[in-house]
């Protein structure tokens, strides 16, 4: 049974006791319920320092009371989502009330009874990708079995893009725990997110929270060489493709790339399938994103590792566009430990390219980074011997 559509006016701010007055009052009629989470997500929006005051009157309680007591009513779950999802979103505190409310619980229990229904499954998904931006959250969604029902989510509603964007939000917060990327693993969930970015190759935010997952998947080298059986190399360079102009995701995609390229097989198969030239064109593309250039830089750096690639980076340009970014974004601890380990995987033993690299003003940004990175031992030795060895040609 669908809640009734009523005309409402907006709410005002100093109405959200009111609305909470009527929801306590009425907790058996869904109607009444329906009502108030379409205010109190009214006045959310209208004015997010709401999202405190409701909390601090009770408001998160009422919502997952009226889910509870309402576990088989579609509405009202898509509704309390939404107004869990509201009061979440940008706020540390509300994610930890949510928790202890027991709202994950409910959550994931309002996914689970209503599998069929994609608006409950994208309000569910959204709440637990905001819920799980709290690393203190994490445990508490594995264990209420939230990892199962947005890998379900996937699947049954596959269609569903804004769905599958969620999903993966969802998933990329929780694969920073090693339990939890061992559970995903163990659930399919590489499988899932490759087939969602296939299936929505065009739609730039599953791309994003895609290549998200896979960047925080790719922790060893059994999960990498998963990933790239997975098709997973393959659906990440088609995102950047695909999305050149989007800074988000040429950055999780580089963060994938230099993850997988951690593995010496998937190196190879990265620069077999043109994956150097990507990375050099997001580099090129989006000079100004300190982000894109510090995964960039990453990628680079492990794809060096392998000879043939070295040379291939430096023929598309790559030593010119790391010293570039070295010297753009001199203050950017991460881009210079990143842009010192590309140059010296480049360096340390070709003196054709360690030419290339002082030719490009690499010693000065060496240089550079060497007072910066004077706390970072393993940089500064790395840097130490670049130079030397560039004194030299």
């Amino acid at each position: 049974m669908a809640c009734s559509k009523q005309s409402r006016s907006a709410p005002k701010k100093e109405e959200f006791e009111k609305v909470l007055v009527r929801m306590r009052a009425e907790p058996a009629n869904a109607n009444a319920q329906c009502d108030g989470f379409q205010a109190l997500h009214q006045l959310v929006t209208k004015d997010p320092d709401n999202k405190t005051a409701i909390a601090l009157k009770g408001g998160i309680r009422v919502v997952v009371a009226a889910m509870i007591a309402h576990a088989r009513h579609a509405d009202v779950q898509q509704q309390g989502c939404l107004v869990l999802n509201n009061l979440s979103f940008n706020n540390t505190r509300n994610r930890m009330l949510i928790k202890w409310a027991r709202g994950i619980n409910v959550v994931v229990q309002a996914m689970n009874t209503h599998m069929l229904n994609a608006f409950v499954q994208e309000q569910g998904s959204m709440v637990l990708a905001s819920l799980s931006v709290s690393a203190v959250n994490h445990a508490a969604i594995a264990s209420a079995g939230g990892i199962s029902a947005v890998l379900t989510a996937m699947t049954t509603h596959l269609v569903h893009a804004g769905l599958q964007e969620q999903c993966c939000g969802a998933l990329a917060n929780l694969a920073v725990d090693d339990d939890n990327q061992l559970e995903i693993v163990m659930a399919g969930g590489i499988h899932s997110v490759v087939v969602s970015m296939k299936a929505h190759a065009g739609h730039a935010g599953v791309q994003e929270q895609g290549c998200a997952v896979l960047t925080n998947m790719a922790y060893n080298d059994e999960s990498e060489t998963a990933i790239a059986g997975a098709g997973g190399i393959q659906v990440v360079l088609a995102a950047m493709m695909a999305h050149a102009g989007h800074a988000g995701v040429q950055e999780h995609a580089c963060g994938t790339l230099g993850n997988l390229a951690e593995n010496a097989d998937n190196r190879v198969a990265i620069a077999r399938a043109g994956g150097i030239g990507l990375v050099v064109t997001a580099m090129q593309a989006h000079a100004g994103r300190v982000k894109v250039q510090e995964q960039g830089c990453f990628a680079l750096s492990n794809l060096a590792a392998n000879s043939d690639n070295k040379t291939t980076i430096a023929d598309a340009g790559g030593v010119r566009l790391v010293v570039a970014a070295m010297q753009a974004h001199a203050g950017r601890v991460g881009i210079q430990e990143e842009g010192c380990g590309v140059l010296f995987n480049m360096g340390r033993s070709d003196t054709g390219l360690q030419k290339n690299i002082k030719d490009e003003g690499g010693v000065g940004v060496v240089e550079a980074a060497l007072v910066a990175l004077v706390s970072n031992a393993p940089c500064t030795m790395q840097a130490r011997v670049l130079l030397r060895k560039l004194a030299s040609v």
